[in-house]
């Protein structure tokens, strides 16, 4: 099999980083796939902030 695969990259940081920008969650798709390490993202909370603002989208995971 062989493929291209290309995606345009933006990077939010900071507090609240994922709440606050969650609009822009609309304009990407319905579906989502999370992708994380072992541990750091659940340690940190920050996978629960994703899920919980994909989940209030109703978007599908």
């Amino acid at each position: 099999m062989e493929f291209s695969f290309g995606i345009p990259t933006k990077i939010y940081f900071g507090k609240d980083c994922i709440a606050k920008n969650a609009g822009v969650l609309a304009a990407v798709g319905s579906k989502a796939m999370i992708v994380t390490g072992k541990h750091s993202a659940k340690a940190s909370g920050a996978l629960d902030d994703v899920t919980a603002v994909l989940e209030a989208e109703k978007r599908n995971m």
